[in-house]
């Protein structure tokens, strides 16, 4: 497939092609910062795109900074659960209900970086599904504590 934006007529970035971004999505991106620079030349306020404010794309990942923190979130939850499981006997009360807790914890944060990554319909409903759950799971560990 050609890719004809901003590269010219030469092949899409690696980047590009492994985050899936079409030469359809490709388009509607420089449009969207052809729409940004636009409104800043009038000193008009940037509108929402999509409901999202434009964010500058790095290495074909269009939210950097949340994905950046996803991973660190997801790295924290990680490293405690390791901590957890040296510290505490396995007997203990709650013992697997924080193991299961870690689990969804972990399961958000890979989604919120998959999606933060590349927003597509699907990745947007797993993030928020799997958020969800993180709430749910936390008021079911707060009711059985």
């Amino acid at each position: 497939m050609e890719f004809r934006s901003s590269f010219g007529a030469q092949a899409q970035p690696l980047s590009l092609r492994l985050t899936k971004w079409s030469c359809q999505d490709e388009c509607r991106y420089d449009c969207m910062w052809k729409t940004v620079e636009a409104f800043s030349n009038r000193k008009w306020d940037i509108p929402q795109f999509h409901g999202k404010w434009p964010f500058t794309r790095i290495l074909g990942i269009q939210e950097p900074a949340s994905v950046i923190f996803s991973i660190l979130n997801f790295i924290a939850h990680y490293v405690m659960i390791k901590q957890f499981r040296r510290e505490v006997r396995k007997n203990s009360p709650m013992f697997w209900l924080w193991h299961a807790y870690a689990l969804v914890c972990l399961n958000c944060w890979f989604w919120s970086c998959v999606f933060h990554t590349r927003d597509t319909p699907f990745t947007e409903k797993m993030d928020y599904f799997s958020a969800f759950s993180a709430v749910l799971f936390s008021f079911y560990a707060m009711i059985i504590r």
